[in-house]
Formats: structure tokens, C-alpha cells, sequence
């Protein structure tokens, strides 16, 4: 095995045998799954260009993250510092890190401040899309980008005859699904949910441009294939990993701390969790939820037994992981939750939906339990925290099923989809 930065990649034969000439441009906005398939794509000897904004291990953001006092690094600054690049894409000539996006991107943030145009949040991504256009595609043969991020190049590599890949990160139908869930919670502000339109047309451009898919869990292949007419036998389940940090988490379990981690709001499934803790009150159990979390949802009636949090740093999550009994997600709308990863290498059982995109297996690992459905979250929590054996059983079930979503895995999954083009 060779170590690079997080990702253990496999030996020389499988790479060499991957490669076949293929030749990929690489683009991404900001640090998504810390640079994985670039990484992945450079040590295979596939990446032929890698463009990205500014990151904070080169370039003007390494400058900045480097000459900045650490009394100063906060909001922004803490954001940048915290996009670094892995060592292998640091030191490449390939890797191309963008400044001026960013600062036009802020610019007509500022211009527009006072003007609620939806098309203010494509602009970073419109503008690092043509400077990798005037920059280039050497020889590429194929291009991999995420949600339709950087469409100019897109549309570029589209006209040049590339090969093109995109991952589909998230659930497609997500805004529908959102808009379903504000009929049901009257009352509540989600206006970025209502351009659901000019969404639709956007996505539809992206899957025309697109001549692979690549998706995190099944639930994200059958929305494309369903919602969106995007040829099933075209898209790619490459599932996500979790960090093998993960796997050190001790669990020094309270019975009956329920867990949730992640933002709460309208899409994770909040509400139907809150319902859930209303019909367990006389219990004594207790429900966590670590992550950012509005007035709007703190101070909602059916919430009042779910204690919040709010955003708690990476390095203290992990002890609320070893400290909880279970973990809960019913959200209605995900790719493959990175969270859930996160529960089953700390051993703890895990209640979520299909919707969630997990890869837990039902009653093995935890529960799949219906979305919207509180009374079924609530049935399985005492299920699972009242049997004690069930609890340990799950619990020992999920580490070991959490061994096979490692970061070599995941790089030996995505080269696979690549190597069958």
C-alpha cells in the first residue's frame, strides 16, 4: 500500500492496468471530500489538469493562511486554512489553485447584497469554469467535475469531444422534496428552496452535458433514473468513506443518549425526530442534536425535547459519538451521509432512512425505517436501547461494516467506474 496524505492507495499492477490512456481535467470548488478524486486521478497516473479555487497549502490562499496571525484566523480565514490540498496534488505541476474566482465572486456578492438573485451563488463557479477554459485541456480525453460545478468548462469539454463525468453529490429531487416538507410545516422561511425552476432547468443542462454519472448511494441512481430520465446503466454507485480515525473512537456509551448530528434543519428530517422525542417523553431518554441550528427550528413546538447543541468542533464531536447509545438520521434528502459513515466506525447502531443514502444494513447494523414516519423512529430507538443484546450485537455489526468503506476502497471503486468507460 502507498500512504498519501489520508488516502491509502493500492499497488502499481491495478493502477498501471486503470490508466489505458485516459487522460482527466479535474474541477472542483473548495475541499470537497478533501480533494479525493483528483487525488485519486493523480495517483493513477490519470490527471492530466487539476483546477480549483484558492486553497490554503498554495498559492495566494497558502500565503495568506501562512502570514496570517492565528489570533486573526476566524471565518474566512479559518475556512481557507482549512482546504488543504494532499500532498501529492500540493506538489504537482498539474494543480492549478485560482485566486481571482474567489475575489470576483465576492465582488458581485457585495454588488448584490440587497438584490436576492439566485444567480449570484454561480458566479464563483462561472468564473473559475472559464479561467480553466483559457488555461486548458492539454490532452485530456475525459473530464470529472461535481454537480455540474464550473459549467463553462463543462460545456467546453462537451464541445471538445471529452468523455465527460459528473458526480451527483446529492439526492436530485432535493428541492421538491424540501417544497413537500414546507406544505407540511406551515410557517417556516426557506426561500432558497423556491427557485426550484431555475434549479430543474440548471440540472437538466448539467445530465445533458453528462455522459457518466457518478452517485454515492443507489437512492441517487434511481432519483436520476426516475425524476430525471438519466440511463440507469450510466451511472456509477461509488460510495464515500470514513477517515480510519474513526475507528479509535472508544464507546463509553450513556443508555439512552440518542444522537444526530448534522444541521438541523427541513431536509435531515428534524421535525419527525422532535415527534419521535415527544412520544418517548416519559422514557427519560435523552437526544442530542450536534450542528447548526436556527431560532426557527430551536423554538418549534413538536422540538422542545431534543436538546441542541449547536456546532461543536471536529475534534470534540467524536467524543459525543463514544458517549451515545445509537445514532438517528431521518433525513429526507441526501447523497450518502458522511455522518452515518461516522456512527457505525464508532460503533454505535444507526436509525435512518433510505434516503440518507447509507450503507447500513437493515437489522444488522441498525434500522432503514420509513421516511416521515416518527412513530417508527421511536419504535426502533427503544427497540435497540431496551435489548441490550441487540444493542451490542448491532454495535459490533457496524464497525466491521464500516471496515469496507475505507479510503483505499473508495479510490479502488472510483478507478474501477473510470477503468470501465
Amino acid at each position: 500500500m502507498i500512504l498519501c496524505s489520508r488516502f491509502v492507495f493500492f499497488g502499481a499492477e491495478f493502477v498501471s492496468d486503470v490508466c489505458m490512456g485516459k487522460r482527466f481535467v479535474a474541477i472542483q470548488i473548495g475541499a470537497r471530500l478533501s480533494y479525493a478524486a483528483p487525488a485519486v486521478l493523480e495517483h493513477a497516473g490519470m490527471l492530466e489538469a487539476f483546477y480549483t479555487d484558492m486553497c490554503g497549502n498554495v498559492g495566494l490562499g497558502g500565503m495568506i493562511v501562512k502570514l496570517c496571525p492565528k489570533s486573526l484566523s476566524r471565518g474566512a480565514i479559518k475556512n481557507l486554512a482549512g482546504r488543504m490540498l494532499p500532498e501529492n496534488l500540493r506538489l504537482s505541476p498539474k494543480t492549478h489553485s485560482l485566486a481571482m474566482p474567489n475575489f470576483r465572486h465576492l465582488w458581485q456578492q457585495w454588488l448584490s447584497r440587497n438584490d436576492r438573485n439566485p444567480e449570484v451563488g454561480n458566479i464563483l463557479g462561472d468564473e473559475l469554469g472559464k479561467e480553466a477554459v483559457n488555461r486548458g485541456i492539454g490532452q485530456a480525453t475525459h473530464l470529472f467535475t461535481c454537480m455540474g460545478e464550473c459549467m463553462p468548462l463543462l460545456e467546453y469539454a462537451k464541445q471538445k469531444g471529452l468523455t465527460t463525468f459528473t458526480e451527483i453529490f446529492i439526492v436530485p429531487s432535493v428541492h421538491r422534496i424540501c417544497i413537500d416538507e414546507i406544505e407540511q410545516f406551515l410557517g417556516l422561511s426557506m426561500d432558497q428552496y423556491r427557485e426550484a425552476p431555475l434549479y430543474s432547468n440548471w440540472l437538466n443542462r448539467v445530465l445533458s452535458l453528462t455522459d457518466w454519472a457518478i452517485a454515492p448511494s443507489e437512492n441517487v441512481r434511481q432519483d436520476l433514473a426516475e425524476n430525471f430520465n438519466f440511463p440507469v446503466d450510466r451511472c456509477f454507485v461509488v460510495p464515500y468513506a470514513v477517515d480510519d480515525s474513526w475507528f479509535e473512537v472508544e464507546n463509553r456509551l450513556t443508555k439512552g443518549r440518542i444522537l444526530f448530528v448534522g444541521s438541523a434543519e427541513l431536509r435531515k428530517g428534524i421535525y419527525y425526530l422532535g415527534l419521535a422525542a415527544e412520544k418517548l417523553a416519559d422514557r427519560g431518554y435523552e437526544f442530542r442534536v450536534a450542528g447548526g441550528v436556527s431560532d426557527d427550528v430551536r423554538q418549534y413546538a413538536s422540538n422542545q425535547k431534543l436538546n441542541f447543541l449547536g456546532r461543536i468542533p471536529r475534534l470534540e464531536i467524536k467524543q459525543e459519538y463514544a458517549q451515545a447509545d445509537l445514532f438517528v438520521l431521518p433525513s429526507l434528502a441526501e447523497g450518502s451521509a458522511s455522518v452515518v459513515y461516522e456512527a457505525l466506525a464508532s460503533g454505535l447502531p444507526v436509525i435512518t432512512t433510505n434516503s440518507s443514502g447509507s450503507v447500513v444494513r437493515h437489522g444488522i447494523d441498525g434500522f432503514i425505517i420509513p421516511e416521515r414516519d416518527p412513530e417508527s423512529i421511536a419504535d426502533r430507538i427503544v427497540e435497540i436501547i431496551e435489548n441490550r443484546d441487540l444493542r451490542d450485537r448491532m454495535a459490533i455489526s457496524a464497525k466491521a461494516r464500516a471496515r469496507d468503506y475505507t479510503w483505499d476502497k473508495y479510490s479502488e471503486r472510483l478507478l474501477a467506474a473510470f477503468q470501465s468507460v
